[in-house]
């Protein structure tokens, strides 16, 4: 189908007064009819996103399973994220993970169980070290220690490289005349053993922990290790703070200001040619003098040819209010072959309006890719571009419905989405081969434009009702 269903009637009654104060009450009559003519290709868009989007959430509960499917606090963390978002998909989807998180927590447990079992055995063996001690659990840690540490120095002391303090170390440690951190004390102050200290997450708490390692430094094996304490948390930078963020909002604001200053600069230009003799044409040219060595270009055509490049790349036509996109002045200023230098007071004048109303939209657009910046944190304003092709696409569609060249082929095309298929199909190929290949081309492009915008589920806040 070579045209998508686009909602007019909806967006002329959101624009509200300021739209139908441009179109007046025929284009509002006509929005309708196009409300009911695109809400079956509508409803399709909508099943295709809601596809997309149920995949692409499938896709994010793979790969956050393929990540910490093992680790039931991250999956708890990722699911309650999941929940806590508008989207129904992503609702699903941490359900789904909060489910493999108590699943993997119930396999930590019962591992964790059979543990305690393993080691409630070992207590056994040291009944009576507990006793000396009062029973404390303390006793049972220290039990531990001293064997690990027993073993370790057993190692040393029987190495071909052991000396004598190694020997003598062991003897005292198996005779109880010294204790682990005593005999751990001097393996470092003789630099055997290494200590260092690493960010571990506690597989039952889910925090992150500090824990000081003790590594022996000829076998290489862990001596001991000791809980220092939680990890502090992180402190949040914003993307802003760096150098990168502050030098993109700076270079923002400047070419902001700059083109509020190359508009005042237009509009008094506006304002001397009106009034120029014929002995002040070549006069005209001395007003973008300045200008010329700013945009690096040898000739007034050659900068002009180059700011309506910039303008069109950037879309910066988007930010201009509805129906002033299309008024004379701005169509002129458009016009890449035009030399000014030539032109009677009259044209002259009215180009230079037009430069300086396009030099006004491109310091809104840059107002606005501030804003957006700011309220995002992104630095590189991701989906800014896809808001300002939706301001464009709209004063697009009210230039669209409310021109002479569109009228007969919105009439042609209302008869043709009355008809069943494939004879619709077949009668909008007609239409294209009649001549309205151009209107169909760009209705398309308005609805995909405006379609993407009110798909993108990342708007700023301030940007929602745009």
């Amino acid at each position: 189908m070579a045209v998508r269903g686009f909602d007019v009637g909806g967006m002329f009654q959101r624009s509200g007064g300021r739209i139908g104060a441009n179109i007046g009450a025929g284009a509002a009559a006509m929005g309708a009819g196009l409300e009911g003519m695109f809400t079956g290709i509508r409803g399709g868009l909508k099943e295709r996103q809601e596809r997309l989007d149920a995949e692409k959430a499938q896709q994010q509960f793979q790969q956050i399973m393929g990540a910490y499917g093992n680790n039931p606090a991250e999956l708890r963390k990722q699911g309650l994220l999941a929940k806590s978002s508008g989207d129904e998909n992503l609702q699903r989807i941490g359900e789904m993970l909060i489910a493999e998180a108590n699943r993997a927590q119930e396999v930590l447990n019962k591992q964790a169980a059979r543990t305690t079992e393993s080691v409630e055995r070992a207590r056994g063996r040291y009944d009576a070290l507990k006793a000396a001690r009062a029973g404390t659990d303390t006793a049972f840690d220290e039990a531990v220690t001293l064997r690990r540490t027993l073993q370790t120095a057993k190692e040393r002391a029987e190495s071909s490289e052991a000396t004598d303090k190694d020997k003598r170390l062991y003897d005292a440690l198996k005779t109880r005349s010294i204790t682990p951190q005593q005999y751990t004390a001097e393996m470092i102050k003789d630099r055997k053993l290494s200590s260092k200290i690493v960010d571990i997450q506690n597989p039952e708490t889910g925090i992150e922990e500090k824990v000081q390692i003790i590594v022996d430094d000829v076998t290489q094996k862990e001596v001991d290790r000791e809980v220092l304490g939680p990890v502090a948390p992180k402190q949040y930078k914003s993307p802003l703070d760096t150098t990168k963020g502050m030098e993109i909002i700076e270079t923002t604001r400047a070419s902001m200001n700059k083109a509020g200053e190359d508009a005042s600069t237009l509009e008094r230009a506006a304002a001397f040619a009106q009034n120029r003799d014929a002995t002040q044409r070549g006069a005209l040219g001395t007003v973008f003098s300045g200008m010329r060595e700013f945009a690096g270009v040898g000739t007034e055509v050659e900068y002009h040819r180059a700011q309506i490049r910039q303008i069109r790349m950037q879309g910066v036509l988007g930010m201009l209010p509805p129906g002033v996109a299309s008024d004379k002045d701005v169509q002129l200023a458009m016009d890449a072959s035009v030399d000014f230098n030539s032109l009677d007071n009259e044209t002259a004048a009215s180009y230079l309006r037009g430069l300086a109303k396009i030099k006004r939209a491109q310091q809104t657009y840059e107002s606005e890719k501030l804003r957006w910046i700011r309220e995002t944190e992104d630095p590189n304003a991701l989906g800014f571009d896809d808001y300002v092709a939706y301001k464009d696409a709209r004063n697009r569609m009210v230039d669209f419905v409310t021109g002479d060249a569109a009228k007969e082929f919105l009439k042609e095309l209302a008869a043709a989405r009355q008809l069943p298929e494939p004879q619709q199909t077949e009668q909008i190929q007609r239409l294209r081969n009649a001549g309205f290949g151009d209107e169909l081309n760009e209705l398309d492009q308005i609805e995909a434009a405006i379609a993407n915008w009110e798909n993108y589920d990342k708007k700023p806040e301030g940007f929602k009702d745009a």
